[in-house]
């Protein structure tokens, strides 16, 4: 008789320790592994949260904490660039009566379409995320992947189209920088291309003309006539249809950011980084280009420094606004580590390679707008 009440004794004990274990100590090491998980996705460390979350998975997607772990796990192998294994929880997500969840789902059903190559089902499933949901946290960066997916297969102007929209309606800082430096990139494809579209035209050669004079007349450069038709030297001939612009360019200068952007007829073209006035002592303001120089020399301090001079710091090329600033301009620079913060005596300061190519983009009488 006492062995059996020993026996039920110790089958009670065991019963407790495991309804413990299960109501006590198994929730509450769930939830430090939770919370852990949550952390790391916080700080941005899905690979240590990858782990933590796979351990939770068993957990079912039909509880509120079930789905938490798949949309974090979602979430994390999709920022690793595991596909394979996102796309069956973005899957599952998107079955979900969750608005917030399934909007998320349905943008990366078509993303990762894109990143796996399916450019037919990621433009379907972008575009039909994007009637749905024009102006979501997200549509910055599907606008973005199917600018990308048009530009692969050849449609460039609808790949324009996208990234214009991008930089109008994302409020994103990090996509919408992509989106310059990808769309200044296509701008250069498309307008020195030889195709003719709605910002080209074309102009035949009669007797007597010169490239400087069909450049004044359209308000460009020779050099850049030269480029867009691939001309070498000089020399055209009477009969030869040449490509020309159809608008003109003008630039807009942020001191803040330190940029300078090209526009095109109003639209934006690229963007450059450039160096601007120490202790924000660059003028702000509208002003003309009315000097443009190659290798020019500098006069510093009653001096004039030639060009190739080790002191001479202009760079290879300058372009200098009107009065009452006849000293201030844009030039190259022999220091080109300085660009892209407030580094000069006021002028805008362009590494060479990139100032020369903005030298054949803007004739004299050019508009260059500084801002804040």
């Amino acid at each position: 008789m006492k062995k059996k009440f020993i026996f039920i004794i110790l089958i009670l004990i065991l019963i407790a320790g495991i309804s413990i274990w299960f109501l006590v100590y198994q929730p509450q090491a769930y939830e430090k592994k939770m919370a852990a998980a949550v952390q790391l996705t916080r700080a941005g460390d899905c690979q240590g949260a990858v782990p933590i979350l796979e351990e939770l998975l068993s957990t079912s997607s039909d509880t509120s904490v079930g789905r938490e772990v798949r949309l974090l796990l979602a979430r994390c192998r999709s920022e690793l660039n595991n596909y394979r294994e996102a796309l069956p929880l973005w899957e599952e997500i998107v079955t979900w009566d969750d608005p917030s969840s399934g909007e998320e789902a349905e943008f990366y059903l078509g993303w990762i379409a894109k990143e796996e190559g399916d450019h037919d089902k990621a433009r379907e499933e972008l575009s039909r995320y994007l009637r749905r949901y024009p102006d979501s946290p997200r549509s910055g960066r599907a606008r973005l992947a199917l600018a990308r997916i048009n530009s692969v297969d050849g449609d460039l102007a609808e790949s324009r189209e996208l990234f214009l929209e991008v930089l109008e309606r994302s409020g994103n800082a990090q996509v919408t920088n992509q989106a310059r430096q990808e769309l200044g990139k296509l701008n250069f494809s498309i307008f020195f291309s030889p195709e003719i579209d709605e910002d080209s035209q074309t102009y035949t050669v009669r007797s007597g003309d010169s490239l400087t004079a069909i450049a004044r007349a359209y308000n460009t450069t020779p050099d850049l006539i030269k480029k867009m038709n691939r001309i070498r030297g000089e020399i055209i001939h009477p009969g030869q249809v040449l490509k020309v612009p159809a608008h003109r360019f003008s630039a807009i200068v942020s001191k803040s950011r330190n940029t300078l952007q090209l526009f095109y007829g109003g639209s934006f073209f690229k963007e450059y980084s450039v160096g601007t006035g120490r202790n924000n002592c660059s003028p702000t303001g509208e002003f003309t280009i009315v000097t443009k120089l190659v290798d020019p020399p500098w006069i510093h301090g009653g001096e004039t420094i030639p060009p190739f001079d080790p002191r001479n710091i202009l760079g290879t090329r300058w372009m200098g606004f009107d009065d009452p600033y006849a000293s201030f301009g844009i030039h190259g620079t022999t220091m080109p580590e300085t660009v892209g913060s407030q580094s000069s005596d006021g002028c805008i300061r362009m590494i060479n390679e990139h100032v020369e190519e903005l030298f054949i983009f803007l004739p004299r009488g050019s508009k260059v707008v500084i801002e804040e």
